[in-house]
C-alpha cells in the first residue's frame, strides 16, 4: 500500500484545491440566481431606455416635440425606479464573506457510496481544522477523500477526487 500513499501524495503536491472545488462544486450564491437575472433584466431594460434618447428625439428649438421628449424620459424614468428596487433587493446578499463553494461534500463522480476503503492516510491538524486524506478504490481507479473538520473560521470539506482511473489491474491486483 506505499504505492498509494506515494501516488496520493505526489497527486496532492500539485492539486489545485481552490480550482478544483471551483469546478466541481456549487456556490452558495446560486440561490440568488433568480434575483441576479432579474436585475440583469432590469439593467438592460434601464440600457435600452437610455439609447432610445438619442439626439434625433432631444427637440430643437424651432421643432419640439415635447410630448414625444416626455414619453421617453418617462420610460427611462420607470426604468431607472425598476433598477433601483432590483439593486436594493440585490445589496449586501454576494459578498467574499458569504459567497463560496457550498460546505460538505463534492463528489462529482458520484462514488463515496460504492468506494471500498484502503488502509492509506493522512491527517495533520491545521491552525483552525483538522484536515488530511483517505485512500479508495472504485474499480480500477485510486480515489483520494480529502477531507477538512473546521474549528474555526474554515469550512466542512469531503472532496471526492479521481486521483489516478486505472491504478488497480483488472483482476484486483495493483499495477
Amino acid at each position: 500500500m506505499n504505492d498509494v500513499a506515494e501516488t496520493i501524495e505526489s497527486f496532492l503536491s500539485t492539486w489545485d484545491r481552490t480550482g478544483w472545488m471551483h469546478e466541481h462544486g456549487s456556490w452558495a450564491s446560486e440561490e440568488w440566481g433568480d434575483a441576479r437575472d432579474e436585475y440583469n433584466a432590469r439593467a438592460d431594460a434601464l440600457d435600452r431606455a437610455i439609447k432610445s434618447l438619442n439626439a434625433r428625439y432631444i427637440p430643437c428649438s424651432y421643432n419640439p416635440d415635447v410630448s414625444r421628449i416626455a414619453s421617453l424620459v418617462q420610460d427611462v424614468t420607470d426604468a431607472m425606479a425598476e433598477l433601483q428596487e432590483a439593486a436594493e433587493a440585490l445589496h449586501g446578499q454576494v459578498t467574499e464573506e458569504n459567497d463560496y463553494v457550498t460546505e460538505g461534500t463534492i463528489d462529482p463522480d458520484c462514488v463515496a457510496d460504492m468506494a471500498v476503503p484502503i488502509p492509506a492516510m493522512c491527517r495533520w491538524n491545521g491552525w483552525d481544522c483538522i484536515e488530511g486524506w483517505a485512500a479508495y478504490r472504485v474499480g480500477t481507479a485510486l480515489y483520494c477523500r480529502w477531507s477538512r473538520v473546521a474549528v474555526g473560521h474554515r469550512r466542512d470539506r469531503d472532496l471526492w477526487v479521481l486521483v489516478d482511473g486505472r491504478f488497480f489491474a483488472e483482476e484486483g491486483g495493483e499495477s
